[in-house]
């Protein structure tokens, strides 16, 4: 959405990603000592049913990766870099720019090893049986 904040990912299988003068912050990977105390639940009922959170492999080097394009119309800043693969188009950078040292990837190695990594994540998600379900809102 127009001007939205986003502390995260980016990620589009097979779909183009639409910015507009948004920011899009990879977050660092965060240690199990600063979970909160709903996370820290989560993962413990995760690990009940023996299951993990999914590695998604060189995707999650990424601040946005789309399989199609990514289009940006405002002054999105992504803080990370974005890729898009097996598309190659990338529009809209100018006036949105890259930050932190983030680079784009327009159907090179980099981003197609992402896709691919994020394709396997994703069967290995849709193989699993959801083990925790927020009924919070």
């Amino acid at each position: 959405s127009n001007g939205a904040t986003v502390s995260g990912r980016v990620l589009a299988k097979v779909a183009a990603v639409g910015l507009s003068a948004n920011t899009i912050n990879l977050p660092p990977p965060k240690p199990a000592a600063t979970m909160n105390r709903r996370e820290e639940f989560v993962e413990n009922l995760c690990d009940t049913f023996k299951q993990s959170r999914i590695d998604i492999g060189t995707a999650a080097e990424f601040a946005v990766l789309a399989g199609a394009t990514v289009t940006n119309s405002g002054s999105s800043n992504i803080n990370g870099d974005l890729g898009v693969s097996p598309g190659s188009a990338v529009t809209g950078f100018l006036p949105g720019k890259l930050v932190g040292g983030g680079e784009m990837h327009a159907a090179d190695g980099a981003a197609a090893a992402a896709h691919a990594d994020l394709s396997i994540a994703m069967a290995v998600g849709n193989g699993l049986t959801q083990c925790f379900t927020d009924k919070t809102g």
